[in-house]
């Protein structure tokens, strides 16, 4: 369906289906014994939505899992996983049938947008915070040849914390006046989406709070990461000027993919990355890029 709810029809749901190869002989039990095949297939299925907006793949084997494409012209790709358990008592995959409901995002008006990552090749000074031009992607002087302050990061790392305490954590925020920062709900995310921001950054409801990003893992290495604004995407504004009266005559707007933060590094040092997107149109909140960076280098 489409952002409205409505169907949509004739969009193209492709799949993979493993096909199991039944037929043996010497050399392919040896191919296998040394892992240089598989023992099955890879079969493209494909279908199209009908007037309902509904397309269906009916598979004797999923491996468990399966991932699909959603696709039509004008539209987003969009992708879809399926996960299934199997049970003993069942003879199908379940749940059965899996069902999913995946929304196809119209292209409107994509342009060429300023990307970024926050890249530092050098380690942290883990005692200093570290201004950050966003136009330029730099540092500011001396660590780099950034020249307007758009935002104050500090990097912290705790080499003797113990699990699951945190180990590393990343506060930054947004200096200057009416700057500042503010979390996209996850209502207006379209996560199974190529394009899963919002179209426009907001207009106003800016703060400029300071964001705490921790990391840590638990006893099997694996990572998280908590913020206090929550998990997810966060708009942007900087630049801003202001009238006599306090309304916004300029500003940039831009997205800051907090879901995409790292931190990597030895125990006493920390390299940070994180990828984040502005329009560099004063007043212009359209985020739709086209893939072209408009970042010079």
């Amino acid at each position: 369906m489409d952002e409205a709810g409505l169907p949509v029809q004739d969009a193209t749901l492709s799949t993979i289906r493993p096909q199991w190869l039944r037929t043996r002989s010497i050399l392919r039990d040896f191919l296998l014994r040394r892992k240089l095949i598989t023992q099955w297939r890879e079969i493209k299925m494909e279908r199209l939505t009908n007037e309902k907006g509904m397309a269906k793949f009916r598979l004797r084997n999923a491996l468990g899992a399966m991932g699909a494409t959603v696709e039509k012209d004008g539209y987003y790709q969009s992708v879809i996983i399926f996960k299934a358990e199997d049970s003993f008592r069942s003879p199908v995959w379940l749940p059965y049938p899996m069902k999913k409901t995946v929304v196809l995002k119209k292209i409107r008006n994509p342009i060429p947008l300023l990307k970024g990552d926050m890249y530092r090749q050098q380690p942290f000074n883990l005692e200093i915070p570290l201004g950050f031009d966003m136009l330029k992607n730099e540092w500011m002087p001396p660590h780099g040849k950034g020249e307007t302050e758009d935002m104050v990061v500090f990097v912290q790392k705790f080499p003797e914390a113990r699990r699951p305490l945190p180990w590393a954590s990343v506060q930054f925020t947004f200096t200057g006046e009416a700057n500042g920062i503010q979390k996209i709900p996850d209502r207006l995310m379209t996560r199974e989406s190529v394009f899963s921001l919002p179209y426009m950054a907001f207009l106003d409801g800016y703060s400029n709070q300071e964001v705490t990003v921790e990391f840590s893992s638990d006893s099997e290495g694996k990572r998280y990461r908590k913020s206090n604004l929550g998990d997810g995407e966060l708009c942007f504004r900087i630049r801003t000027q202001l009238d006599e009266e306090q309304n916004v005559i300029s500003a940039l707007y831009g997205v800051f993919l907090q879901t995409e933060m790292r931190v990597q590094g030895r125990p006493t040092t920390a390299i940070l990355k994180c990828p984040y997107f502005i329009n560099p149109t004063p007043n212009n909140r359209n985020l739709e890029w086209d893939g072209t960076n408009l970042l010079k280098k």
